[in-house]
């Protein structure tokens, strides 16, 4: 989910339902894209201008598209 629409590079209007955030408070979906990242391209982002940063769910990049790897790694200093 990404809360700016300069984060996409294709976007059209959504009619899909709110989503509920952690404290169970509805949050309007206004588009569907794809989100160009380093990692590769991602489909099926919804853009929720409401959000104050944006989320990326590791479920979704593991199980869908080409399935991709995550690894966590430290940070070097």
């Amino acid at each position: 989910m990404a809360s700016s629409k300069g984060e996409f590079s294709s976007i059209k209007e959504s009619t899909k339902s709110p989503i509920y955030l952690g404290d169970a408070t509805p949050t309007k979906v206004c588009g569907e894209g794809i989100v160009d990242l380093e990692g590769g391209c991602f489909t099926n982002f919804l853009h929720v201008p409401s959000l104050s940063i944006n989320l990326i769910s590791i479920y979704q990049i593991t199980h869908f598209g080409s399935g991709r790897k995550v690894d966590f790694i430290p940070n070097p200093q």
